[in-house]
């Protein structure tokens, strides 16, 4: 159970950030000046988790219009729930091999 726990908490922190830093890697640099600094991407990123990439990718993304904001956060909702099913994929996985059942609560 801490196995599984562990795991998932180190995931749910080390995915996004692999994602993240990939993405910071391909931005212009003004887009990389108009981002979080360190303590704002390292808080959201030890807070939220896979939920920090919609707000990254916002921060990130963001541009004057309408349908900017949109694909700001559909791109980020797209990173959420990739990061989120890796985590999940990754705990069901120790779940078998260890044996043991998730509790329904």
């Amino acid at each position: 159970m801490l196995v599984r726990f562990l795991t998932s908490l180190t995931l749910g922190i080390l995915l996004p950030l692999v994602v993240q830093r990939v993405w910071w890697a391909r931005l212009s640099p003004e887009r990389r000046r108009a981002g979080w600094n360190g303590a704002s991407w390292g808080a959201a990123l030890y807070a939220f988790g896979p939920l920090s990439m919609i707000a990254f990718a916002w921060v990130t993304r963001r541009r004057p219009g309408v349908w900017w904001a949109v694909l700001s956060l559909a791109v980020g909702l797209v990173w959420t729930v990739a990061c989120g099913a890796g985590v999940t994929l990754v705990d069901m996985g120790l779940e078998a091999l260890l044996g043991v059942e998730s509790s329904p609560f």
